[in-house]
């Protein structure tokens, strides 16, 4: 006696996603977009953490700086200002006073400070 074999046909849904996707990657490159997606992604998630948590991040070129405060303009226009905390870390250069209007920075400041204080300060070149 031979056990009767069950074949299970594919729903009408998966049929109709199945030619979806095949009509939006007719060449068959649906692992290849999916894998550019997923690094791309990776990227731009590495790129943004700079900050620990709890922190946020402002990126921009310094546009002035006195001994107690900088102003950073961002690619959006944004000029915010940043007062020096009493435990600022600056990374890149020597310190506070080695910081040149021009210097692309990010600073690491906590949301709640009113004002913004300038907690980690990296100049990117």
């Amino acid at each position: 006696m031979q056990a009767a074999r069950s074949e299970a046909k594919p729903s009408g849904e998966s049929q109709r996603m199945a030619g979806a996707m095949r009509n939006l990657f007719p060449s068959g490159r649906a692992p290849a977009f999916a894998l550019a997606l997923a690094l791309a992604l990776l990227g731009a998630a590495q790129a943004r953490a700079d900050c620990p948590a709890g922190q946020r991040e402002f990126r921009g070129a310094i546009s002035a700086i006195n001994p107690q405060k900088l102003f950073v303009d961002s690619r959006f226009d944004d000029n915010i200002g940043f007062e020096r905390a009493p435990d600022t870390n600056v990374r890149g250069r020597a310190g506070w006073d080695a910081l040149r209007a021009g210097d692309l920075v990010v600073i690491c400041w906590r949301f709640q400070d009113r004002p913004r204080k300038a907690i980690t300060i990296t100049v990117q070149r």
